[in-house]
């Protein structure tokens, strides 16, 4: 009874996020092309790299556009194994796999960077660095951000296009994870995912 009449209302609130319009595509020459928000079906607008012997964390990466805040870039770090309960609703998910994703979260795993910041390569060859909350090092995965929505970073207080990020090296318990240079260019068509928290 209570589970018949909740999900209609947890759909509103997820769709009301929902909305159409141009968004920023990254490219990458390696990645896996993601949505920000499971429950909207969208563009595969988010960039995610693993670490080749630990593929249960993910690094997600992705820009925005915004009319007050410009430009902004969301770095996070995720666990796949909550992602894949949160796909089918956390709040319905089982014992079995709430368990799991407590054990993931309760494991010994950290970051490190060879700086917090990342290089932005703007239109007409300008660069310039730009710090990121998620990259401090060194961090424990668990206590940061473990929503869906990373705090947003601005790049520019303008609405740019157009222009491409270089992360610093990323270790995941030593283990190297490989992030190529990511451009970012405005694509006019398709479907935006969620714009809550940008």
């Amino acid at each position: 009874m209570f589970n018949r009449f909740l999900w209609p209302v947890i759909a509103a609130i997820f769709a009301a996020g929902c909305t159409t319009g141009a968004y920023l595509k990254p490219v990458a020459t390696s990645g896996t092309y993601s949505t920000e928000n499971p429950s909207c079906g969208g563009n595969l607008e988010v960039l995610e790299f693993s670490p080749e012997k630990q593929n249960w964390i993910s690094l997600r990466v992705y820009a925005r556009q915004n009319q007050a805040k410009g430009t902004v870039l969301m770095v996070s770090f995720r666990l796949k194994q909550w992602t894949d309960i949160s796909e089918h609703g956390a709040l319905f998910a089982s014992d079995l796999d709430k368990q799991k994703a407590s054990e993931r979260v309760l494991e010994k795993y950290t970051v490190t960077t060879s700086k917090n910041s990342v290089t932005v390569e703007m239109q007409g060859g300008n660069f310039k660095e730009v710090p990121i909350q998620n990259l401090e090092s060194p961090h424990q995965l668990m206590q940061r951000d473990f929503t869906f929505w990373p705090p947003p970073t601005q790049i520019d207080p303008g609405l740019v296009d157009d222009f491409s990020i270089i992360f610093p090296e990323i270790f995941v318990n030593g283990e190297r994870l490989f992030v190529p240079p990511i451009r970012f260019k405005k694509d006019p068509g398709g479907k935006a995912d969620l714009i809550l928290n940008c």
